[in-house]
């Protein structure tokens, strides 16, 4: 077993703890945030607090790559154990890619949607409500896929 493997895949466990908390305290620091059954407020408190936000997602996109660096030193470890690691580890990997597609739909909230609803009349915000709710709802399911593969199956 290679321990330089094991001692790299610590350090990335490491960092992804230092990461998510770090990720949570920036999206903590904006408060509470609105519920997305209104869609208007939920936008509006979004364009006023995007940079923290943004930033938190940002940061929170690291520590799901950082998991990444973890497997390869579970994956030594625990390989001649049992031959089902190989399928969790698949599991994790899927379930990062599920992660990385809900952090994007936000992401794309931040930086596009809400600026735009936030600049936009009346008259247009029914329908970037309505890709709004679209893209909370994607994200819900995304979030769970990726939750499920990586926690649960992983």
């Amino acid at each position: 077993m290679s321990l330089k493997l094991v001692k790299i895949s610590g350090l990335c466990a490491i960092m992804a703890a230092v990461a998510y908390t770090i990720g949570l305290a920036l999206l903590l620091s904006v408060g509470e945030i609105p519920e997305p059954d209104d869609m208007r407020s939920f936008l509006l408190f979004v364009n006023a607090h995007r940079n923290n936000l943004i930033s938190s997602l940002w940061v929170l996109g690291m520590f799901t790559t950082l998991k990444l660096g973890v497997l390869p030193g579970i994956y030594r470890l625990l390989r001649s154990e049992a031959a089902l690691v190989c399928v969790a580890l698949v599991a994790c990997v899927v379930g990062f890619l599920f992660g990385t597609l809900f952090l994007s739909g936000f992401l794309s909230i931040g930086y596009e949607l809400a600026p735009i609803y936030g600049a936009s009349g009346e008259d247009a915000q029914p329908a970037l409500e309505a890709i709004g709710a679209t893209l909370w709802s994607s994200g819900v399911l995304l979030r769970s896929l990726s939750h499920f593969f990586f926690w649960g199956v992983g």
